[in-house]
């Protein structure tokens, strides 16, 4: 990484009196949660997950949908998982500072 640019990030987070933070399925994964489309992922391992998990079957399906979401859910927590760098690295800037969101869209 060029060090250059990290010293330019940190001096621009040191000045920022608000923060806000867009991650992806890329913070889970590099801690081995899986995620939903990539190689490996739940939906590609099994397309009928997908399908289960949309708005139209929980609204056609509610009583079914539940029970899927709940094996599904238990799957995908299911190792021992532990933060990474990222993960580390929002909490301290978290510490640091008052004014700090996260957002994190899974689908």
């Amino acid at each position: 990484m060029d060090q250059t640019k990290v010293e330019a990030l940190r001096e621009k987070l040191s000045q920022a009196s608000h923060i806000t933070v867009l991650s992806g399925a890329g913070m889970s994964t590099e801690s081995g949660i899986p995620d939903f489309r990539s190689t490996g992922g739940l939906w590609t391992e099994d397309t009928s997950r997908m399908e289960a998990m949309s708005r139209s079957y929980f609204l056609s399906n509610p009583h079914q949908f539940w029970p899927k979401f709940k094996d599904l859910f238990q799957m995908k927590m299911s190792g021992e998982y532990e933060p990474n760098s990222g993960h580390t690295f929002l909490a301290s800037l978290e510490q640091q500072r008052e004014a700090c969101g996260y957002f994190y869209p899974k689908y």
